[in-house]
């Protein structure tokens, strides 16, 4: 298996890549500089196979027309990335890759942050060798569900 990406588009969103021949796991935030994420894709894309799971989301009801606007440029860009960068890819919801990775759904008591949170310590324990933040917490989840889905392992 080739070396697995997962998107997470949002604002403070990130991507992770799975290094289909360690297991290594390798993040970047999407606040950095678009050449820096490119430089980083297109370095997974020269070294060998690889596939990326994108996120695929949508505005949500009362997101404000401003921050649905940035979402949606956001989303664009790193489809135009792996566009650009000739990388394969897929969209996958939230609740897919988070059904897939068993992850148990937000409940109605618990907030936003602490549900990222809770994401955050759960790529932390497959992961324990690596730091976990919040903005690449997503991303490195959405490679796990690619690795198992390409592995057979769903």
């Amino acid at each position: 298996m080739g070396h697995i990406i997962g998107i997470d588009p949002g604002a403070s969103g990130g991507a992770a890549v799975i290094h289909g021949t360690t297991g290594s796991v390798e993040t970047i935030r999407l606040t950095e500089t678009a050449a820096d994420i490119v430089a980083f894709l297109d370095a997974i894309r020269a070294s060998g196979d690889c596939f990326a799971h994108l996120e695929r989301v949508n505005a949500f009801p009362g997101q404000g027309v401003s921050s649905s606007f940035k979402f949606g440029m956001s989303y664009g860009r790193c489809q135009g990335w792996l566009d650009a960068l000739g990388i394969p890819y897929d969209l996958v919801t939230p609740q897919t890759w988070q059904k897939g990775l068993r992850i148990a759904k937000r409940g109605k008591v618990e907030s936003k942050t602490d549900f990222k949170r809770r994401l955050r310590g759960d790529a932390q324990r497959l992961f324990p060798d690596i730091g976990v933040g919040l903005a690449t917490a997503d991303a490195i989840l959405i490679a796990e569900y690619g690795r198992r889905k390409r592995g057979g392992c769903l």
